[in-house]
């Protein structure tokens, strides 16, 4: 009886073990599930696109031609005439303010960074490389040298992990 008593005691530890096991998993699968659900993942594009839109309107009504393709920048002058006009100004910090905040969340490990890469990575990667002259003035401007510094850390990241 003893030998049997033992054996019960034994499969009982292994099925708590395993239990224990299951949840870990299951916690971790929850998780992961989590991340690549977060609102970050599939935020409203068509806010984004109208705050990219008005950007774009900003910088034309300054007269400064918006340029597409990869080696295009704002030029310091260019960023300077922006900066002192309020409107101009104003949409393209929203802009760069909602780039800030997706780009924290990033950072901090809030969404999947797989889906991330494939959902936000080549607009990111656009306005970062339009946008860094205005960066480096603003940070003077508004004397904040970690102005946007979530999205400009992201950026790099991003723009080498696409050159490997």
């Amino acid at each position: 009886m003893s030998a049997y008593n033992d054996i019960i005691g034994i499969l009982a530890q292994i099925t708590t073990i395993l239990g224990l096991a299951v949840i870990i998993f299951q916690i971790r699968q929850t998780t992961k599930w989590n991340r690549r659900a977060s609102n970050y993942n599939f935020i409203n594009t068509e806010i984004t696109a109208k705050l990219e839109s008005e950007a774009r309107k900003k910088i034309e009504d300054l007269k400064i031609s918006f340029r597409y393709g990869s080696d295009w920048q704002l030029t310091n002058e260019e960023c300077k005439k922006i900066i002192n006009n309020h409107d101009a100004a104003f949409s393209i910090n929203q802009l760069l303010n909602d780039f800030q905040n997706l780009s924290a969340a990033y950072q901090e490990n809030l969404l999947d960074r797989k889906m991330f890469k494939k959902i936000h990575s080549g607009r990111q990667i656009f306005w970062y490389r339009i946008l860094s002259n205005y960066i480096e003035e603003a940070k003077y401007y508004y004397a904040d040298k970690n102005i946007w510094k979530d999205f400009v850390e992201t950026s790099k990241q991003l723009i080498k992990e696409n050159e490997q």
